[in-house]
């Protein structure tokens, strides 16, 4: 929600909602996800989802997440992973609990932290059967069934997968912050537009004064 204070954006109630458009960057995310064969959604400052999913593997969509242990364990791991990703002030790559690579790229504002955007779900190696088959145990998932969706996994090289968190990062951000300016500079050129109104009027009143006889 977008609060003025003293003509200035109150940055701490600033949401991503204010200054990007939810549908722009669905498109990009969803092209974004396809085009890197990897999963994306953004999230607004508090973890809420700001864009639906994109591209998730069934690895995570029909097994981790359909368990509420393996579900309590990636939300867990987004929070980490943002956290770190906040504190570096850039992308943030990562293994979660499953074994799968992550990365989180932080929306920045004026050094305000509006948002995350999460991607991933890719390996950088092979899968091992026993780490998935462990994985599937712990959280209560069939074990055939997660090691089928596990090696249907793109495997990419990491310097691949990085630059992929890098273009996520540059490009959200480059939205946010056009966004932020546009906001920046209405606010502006609606006070420039009250004080011109506000200077027309005392030269008006002026003028009238300098024109009254006996003044």
């Amino acid at each position: 929600m977008i609060t003025i204070i003293d003509s200035k954006i109150d940055m701490s109630k600033l949401e991503l909602e204010d200054i990007i458009d939810v549908n722009v960057l669905q498109q990009f995310l969803d092209n974004f996800a396809i085009g890197f064969n990897c999963a994306a959604v953004s999230v607004g400052r508090r973890g809420e989802e700001f864009t639906r999913p994109s591209h998730y593997r069934p690895f995570c969509s029909n097994f981790i997440h359909a368990s509420r242990i393996g579900d309590d364990r990636c939300a867990v791991c987004h929070n980490d992973f943002g956290r770190k990703a906040v504190s570096a002030g850039r992308p943030y790559v990562g293994y979660c609990h499953a074994g799968l690579i992550d990365f989180a790229a932080p929306v920045i504002v004026k050094g305000e932290h509006i948002g995350t955007v999460l991607g991933g779900q890719i390996l950088d190696k092979p899968a091992k059967e026993e780490n998935i088959l462990k994985v599937a145990n712990e959280i209560g998932v069939s074990g055939d069934g997660l090691w089928g969706a596990a090696k249907q996994i793109d495997v990419v090289p990491m310097q691949t997968i990085e630059a992929a968190a890098e273009v996520l990062y540059i490009v959200v951000n480059a939205l946010a912050q056009s966004g932020f300016n546009k906001i920046e500079t209405s606010i502006l050129s609606s006070n420039l537009a009250n004080n011109f109104i506000q200077i027309s009027s005392t030269v008006q009143e002026l003028s009238s004064n300098l024109s009254t006889p006996g003044t």
